[in-house]
């Protein structure tokens, strides 16, 4: 039965537990402000946001789903690629193999954005858009920053904890090249996240 739901090594490491899958223990209110603080200050690089949006669903790491103008959004984060998550069916991409970090990383985001909102509220986000112009990807998601409230720049934050590589297949970013080339070389120099010989 696990072999028709996961791939293989996926179902053998099912089959072995779920904790010795996911040994990582996801972070609290106080962690995230502290990842937050310990980014530089080039990663709290836009004055807090006018307007917030509700966000509706995290998908994973670089997909998030917002309300916004009476809709839900699909948004699409730029410059930024994390790991697919496990998603419990043959995977479909021979190029992009769901993995173990990429859940990893579906989870903290989750938490971490859970860990934004008011008590009885939902976590707000601010849209950044490099080139002042809104654009979609093939899949029809909106390609954005997504800016915290306090300014900081969700993207670039991926890169610099490495949760992900600055991911530039479509070219560089149109905001802050320079910015995201060094938090990707910090983070690989502290063999963070992706970078780790671990992960």
């Amino acid at each position: 039965m696990l072999n028709q739901l996961f791939p293989r090594p996926f179902a053998l490491a099912l089959a072995l537990g779920t904790a010795s899958l996911f040994p990582l223990p996801l972070p609290c209110a106080r962690q995230t402000e502290a990842a937050r603080q310990a980014l530089p200050a080039s990663a709290r690089a836009h004055p807090p946001p006018e307007q917030l949006y509700e966000i509706v669903r995290v998908v994973d790491g670089d997909t998030i789903h917002v309300r916004r103008k009476g809709e839900v959004v699909k948004l699409r984060l730029e410059s930024v690629d994390t790991e697919e998550k496990i998603a419990g069916f043959e995977q479909q991409s021979p190029t992009k193999p769901s993995t173990v970090f990429g859940e990893e990383c579906a989870l903290w985001a989750q938490k971490f954005f859970a860990d934004l909102a008011e008590p009885g509220q939902p976590a707000r986000v601010g849209l950044f858009f490099p080139d002042a112009v809104e654009h979609r990807d093939a899949f029809g998601r909106l390609l954005c920053h997504v800016v915290l409230p306090d300014g900081s720049d969700f993207d670039l934050m991926l890169v610099e904890l490495g949760k992900s590589p600055y991911f530039n297949k479509y070219g560089n970013s149109l905001w802050r090249h320079e910015a995201f080339a060094a938090a990707q070389k910090r983070a690989r120099e502290q063999k963070l996240g992706i970078w780790s010989p671990e992960t």
